[in-house]
């Protein structure tokens, strides 16, 4: 488990928002539907994991300002961890 400070709004939707600390647990196996710490191509995301039957991997922002991020062959991807907590101040 560890902590990892939020830079951005784009998972507001569902109550992360900029600057709050995200509590990960890297020993949980990342399932559609989850919030999940992923790095692609380098860059780290904080986003909903969709695993459609019929297509890619998709990485979903909970902000209607950000556009799904599709996982396409040959990107370098990986999970970081599950997102289990949000802490934020008032």
């Amino acid at each position: 488990t560890y902590y990892v400070r939020t830079l951005c709004d784009s998972m507001q939707g569902v109550g992360i928002f900029c600057g709050d600390l995200l509590v990960v647990d890297r020993a949980r196996t990342p399932t559609h539907g989850q919030v999940v710490v992923a790095v692609l191509d380098g860059q780290i995301l904080v986003k909903t994991l969709q695993l459609p039957r019929d297509g890619p991997p998709q990485l979903v922002a909970a902000n209607p300002n950000f556009q799904p991020i599709r996982i396409d062959a040959g990107q370098a991807f990986e999970v970081w961890g599950v997102v289990t907590a949000v802490i934020h101040r008032l």
